[in-house]
């Protein structure tokens, strides 16, 4: 009952489930689980690995789906142990995104103890001038997304709310941010792509000031896809003790390979993180 339970979310997600995709999900449930003595719970974005969705399809600025899954899991823990449960959460990419959004909007009563995140931004707006990540690594992960749109999305609802199909689907649409401004803005009702990218960023209107656990992001310098200054560090952590911030040279986007040989280590030094920063945090609290 007294060990910690940790809410993974993940990013942008393959077709696949991740207990069949693997990657860092898997081993970051087996490390916090079999090293860590820890509970692992993985959140399923709504539409994505394997799950259907009829009409609402997931966007970043959704923070309820979060909200709702903590609610049933402090339900069901403190009836089983007549205990308050001890509930942190680590998000990727995207999911360390919702994550930290999250925390501002929930912050008098964010149900958790704790909260980490990896190459995510606080600022998607200023990620919007990151030139490098739009020009390569977005339009791979575009191409991708393309096509995971037409297998789960209803066209013909798409079609209703406004979306061009078509010019989806052609090279007009070339990056995250092209999807993001003629499709999910469009689809979800924003007024445009800088409605909905304030909408799922802690900096908009200042909801980064009323964080009120500790939310500790964790990005590298040469990550190609989310710039490490979209994180505001220096001035949110200026004004808000619970915002911290590391920052290292290198790492990539949710990488951070360990030596000559990374293959040996794999995902440690996130896996790692998560439990040192759970392992703090509870005995600060102590």
């Amino acid at each position: 009952p007294d060990a910690p339970v940790v809410v993974l979310l993940t990013g942008l997600a393959p077709n696949q489930h991740w207990t069949a995709a693997a990657g860092f999900i898997a081993d970051a449930a087996w490390h916090l689980c079999n090293r860590a003595n820890m509970t692992v719970v993985v959140l399923i974005a709504r539409g994505t690995m394997d799950t259907q969705v009829n009409k609402n399809l997931f966007h970043g600025a959704r923070v309820t789906d979060l909200r709702q899954t903590l609610e049933v899991m402090h339900s069901c823990l403190e009836t089983a142990s007549g205990q308050k449960a001890k509930l942190f959460a680590a998000g990727y990419s995207m999911g360390g995104i919702i994550l930290a959004n999250y925390c501002g909007h929930y912050s008098q009563d964010p149900l958790l103890c704790g909260a980490i995140h990896f190459s995510g931004v606080h600022d998607a707006v200023f990620n919007m001038n990151f030139k490098y990540s739009e020009e390569t690594w977005q339009a791979y992960l575009a191409y991708n997304l393309k096509w995971s749109i037409v297998s789960a999305a209803p066209v013909e609802e798409a079609r209703k709310r406004g979306v061009d199909m078509e010019r989806i689907m052609s090279g007009k649409v070339a990056s995250i941010v092209d999807i993001d401004k003629d499709f999910v803005s469009v689809f979800n009702g924003y007024d445009g792509v800088l409605d909905y990218y304030r909408d799922l960023s802690l900096a908009s209107d200042d909801k980064w000031r009323n964080v009120s656990i500790p939310l500790l992001a964790v990005a590298a310098r040469d990550d190609p896809i989310t710039h490490c200054d979209a994180l505001r560090a220096k001035e949110f952590s200026a004004e808000n003790q619970n915002l911290l911030f590391l920052v290292t040279e290198r790492g990539g986007h949710v990488g951070w390979p360990w030596g000559l040989r990374p293959w040996n280590r794999g995902w440690d030094f996130m896996n790692e993180a998560i439990q040192i920063f759970i392992d703090a945090v509870n005995t600060a609290e102590s």
